[in-house]
């Protein structure tokens, strides 16, 4: 039986990436949620690479698979003011091998687009979801 990995990535923003300027880093240690803000984090090259990215890096452990154990992993995270990924953490649990292997996926991905917020790069919250399905 051939497994399908479906995708549902969400973050508290849209996706639309913007030509990226010149901008000073900021000295600000605050972490923002993405509310308010010029700029979300996004993956680069939007939804759809972030998808593509993960349909040929996901793996379906074996005991989720043999057990048909399927749904969604929710995770957030830290989008940082250099596209750096950090404080990855479960939101939503599915089983422990599923949501390790979301864990990976995500720390395998390129360096994100971060946050802009009055001008400077800041680092921001974020979420995503990925659904393991299998037919």
């Amino acid at each position: 039986m051939k497994n399908y990995l479906l995708l549902l990535f969400v973050l508290i923003a849209p996706f639309g990436l913007k030509a990226q300027t010149k901008v000073t880093l900021s000295k600000d240690t605050t972490t923002y949620d993405a509310s308010n803000i010029e700029r979300q984090p996004a993956f680069p090259g939007g939804k759809d690479k972030f998808i593509k990215f993960v349909s040929v890096t996901q793996k379906y452990p074996a005991t989720s698979r043999q057990n048909n154990i399927q749904g969604d992993v929710e995770l957030s995270f830290l989008v940082n003011t250099d596209g750096t990924l950090s404080d990855i953490k479960v939101a939503k649990s599915l089983a422990e091998d599923l949501d390790q292997e979301a864990i990976r996926i995500l720390k395998r991905s390129a360096k994100w687009v971060p946050a802009k917020k009055n001008g400077k790069l800041i680092d921001c919250a974020a979420t995503a979801t990925i659904s393991f399905k299998s037919k």
